[in-house]
């Protein structure tokens, strides 16, 4: 990382930010996330973060889930 501290504060700050989200994704849909795959992440000039490309590979249970009745899919999160 280049440039002044507080602007690789602000890369690794928007790098953690990118990865919890993804991680609270994976933690809320744990039995049904198979495989998670980033590559690559952009470090924009203006200190942003961006996923170029991506893939999350679920299993059969998270299509059914998406299926189920929505009071199904409200039980189920609460669980």
């Amino acid at each position: 990382l280049q440039g002044s501290a507080a602007q690789r504060r602000a890369v690794v700050g928007s790098l953690t930010d990118l990865f919890l989200r993804l991680t609270a994704f994976v933690d809320r849909y744990r039995a049904e996330v198979a495989s998670v795959r980033i590559e690559p992440v952009a470090v924009l000039v203006g200190g942003a973060v961006e996923v170029r490309e991506a893939c999350v590979t679920v299993t059969d249970a998270y299509q059914r889930s998406l299926e189920a009745p929505p009071a199904v899919r409200r039980s189920a999160d609460r669980g």
